[in-house]
């Protein structure tokens, strides 16, 4: 990449609008609207996708221009690639290819997303080029998680209102802008470790300086008087531990310790013997014994196979004949929410595809309960309806007028009840909000 020197007017113009939309995209976990029915993914899916689209726009504008921004072959790019074209191929081949697209409004992913997501890469990987530069792109990132780690604690310990962020109230797990306490707990551990793999960066270089000719110390001390001089590099540092600091304090808070726990055990190096291993294998069903590298089952087989592996830091278990399983697989699964659903009336897209068919399908279901029990539904989609809205009380009483009717929105997040039911739930005009709904 060319020197600022170099570099024409309407070069360093794209450029720099370039490169600040892929750093404000880095501000998406600030971005909530409380007025949105899924506050805080839908407006941060926009934010994000405008901004890349933005940054796309101008990258294409620039690397038409300027050779020296189009793509280098960055092996990362390649995978980035493979794996858009991966789900690509998986969503024409499988069940929905409209829903493999747009995902659903309140997950807001989907292929669309994904194809964000590499554009974004893209573009950062060829305008952001030398270490100094992803350098000031990581410490952007990190200073949006400062600010985010303050606004928990004044969360978690309701010190203030934060401007803007009214709707922030104290839970016993952070869950801060994010929505969620487990996102909030990965944000801040890849914070961390980011924070911490810049700051022994700039103790290697410091090193390295000491150790270098004089040419080139006179070089590194010209270089860090531009930046600001040793100054300069103690307020970095200082920002760098208030990140690892405030990040590891919020990640305490959300109650997301569990990862913590992964990342160090995942360098263990672990041998499990005098087992009743099953493995799943046809050809070899049982083992005596497994060894785990990493997070990677690495071999299994006898124990005298198994105890050659080891070493003075590996931890050897002595099962005593106790049956050792290769895994757990729970999917995420609301067990009395699936057999209350199994149970309700389906009302998916198939059997309501608007919303005569809805209530058609609602005035049947009624016509078979005895007098006084609720009807309740499952699965409707207002964006799948002819209509494209949602039913409302209105739509219910004409179907199911003499008893109380709820319909359940296809996410689990969003309900609708007829007259009846709304007024046995309590439920009226002057009824005021619950917080984080409406």
């Amino acid at each position: 990449m060319r020197q600022r020197s170099q570099r024409s007017g309407i070069e360093t113009a794209l450029l720099y609008a370039t490169r600040a939309a892929i750093l404000l995209v880095l501000a998406m976990p600030l971005m909530v609207r409380i007025e949105l029915f899924f506050p805080f993914v839908v407006g941060k899916a926009l934010y994000f996708r405008v901004l890349t689209e933005i940054a796309f726009g101008l990258w294409v504008v620039l690397a038409y221009r300027f050779s020296t921004y189009r793509p280098s072959r960055f092996v990362i790019l390649a995978i980035f690639a493979a794996y858009l074209v991966v789900a690509l191929l998986a969503g024409v081949f499988g069940v929905s290819f409209q829903r493999s697209m747009w995902s659903t409004y309140e997950r807001m992913q989907g292929i669309v997303d994904i194809a964000h997501w590499v554009l974004f890469v893209l573009v950062a990987s060829s305008v952001f080029r030398s270490f100094a530069e992803w350098r000031t792109l990581l410490n952007v990132n990190l200073g949006v998680s400062l600010l985010i780690s303050l606004m928990g604690i004044v969360q978690y310990y309701e010190l203030f209102e934060v401007p803007g962020y009214g709707f922030l109230e104290t839970t016993r797990r952070l869950d801060v802008t994010l929505g969620n306490a487990t996102y909030v707990g990965a944000y801040m551990l890849m914070s961390i470790l980011v924070a911490l793999g810049l700051l022994a960066q700039s103790y290697r270089d410091s090193h390295e300086t000491a150790t270098a000719s004089a040419a080139v110390r006179r070089r590194r001390r010209r270089r860090d008087r531009q930046r600001g001089g040793s100054a300069g590099l103690f307020w970095v540092r200082a920002f760098w531990l208030s990140t690892v600091f405030f990040g590891l304090w919020v990640f305490v808070l959300s109650g997301a310790r569990g990862a913590v726990i992964g990342l160090v055990m995942s360098v263990a190096t672990l041998a499990l013997v005098n087992a009743n291993a099953l493995t799943m294998e046809q050809g070899k069903p049982r083992a005596e014994a497994v060894a785990i590298a990493s997070d990677r089952i690495a071999a299994v087989g006898r124990n005298t196979d198994i105890l050659r592996l080891a070493c003075h830091r590996t931890h050897v278990i002595d099962c005593k004949g106790l049956t050792l399983l290769p895994g757990f697989n729970d999917a995420h699964l609301h067990l009395a929410g699936l057999v209350r659903r199994l149970q309700d009336l389906d009302c998916s897209p198939i059997q309501a595809p608007s919303i005569p068919s809805l209530q058609e399908i609602a005035s049947r279901r009624a016509a078979t309960l005895a007098a006084g029990a609720w009807v309740r539904g499952f699965g409707y989609d207002d964006l799948q309806m002819a209509e494209k809205r949602h039913p409302d009380r209105h739509d219910l009483d004409i179907a199911v007028p003499d008893r109380p009717a709820w319909l359940e929105h296809q996410s689990g997040h969003a309900a609708v009840l007829n007259s009846l039911g709304l007024q046995m739930a309590g439920i009226h005009r002057e009824t005021p909000d619950p917080p984080g709904g409406f």
